[in-house]
């Protein structure tokens, strides 16, 4: 249900024409990447107690990924 509501909110994104200009993060309690087991530590960048939309200017978090040098260490 979670997955089929965050398709839903992505496609109104893009229906209002805001693809591009903003982006969806989702958290959940029981996120699990593609390929990852349940309780890879991995899973841990997107879960969170409740199931959550966060709305992200796409230009902002340029603005943020500038100061950190090396992005794929900040789960680290």
């Amino acid at each position: 249900d979670y997955n089929q509501f965050l398709n839903w909110a992505n496609q109104l994104l893009r229906r209002g024409g805001y693809e591009g200009e903003f982006q969806i993060a989702s958290f959940h309690p029981d996120y699990c990447f593609a390929g990852a087991e349940p309780g890879d530590n991995e899973n841990l960048t997107n879960r969170s107690p409740y199931p959550i939309l966060h709305l992200i200017r796409e230009a902002s978090l340029e603005k943020a990924l500038a100061f950190f040098p090396d992005v794929d260490q900040v789960p680290e």
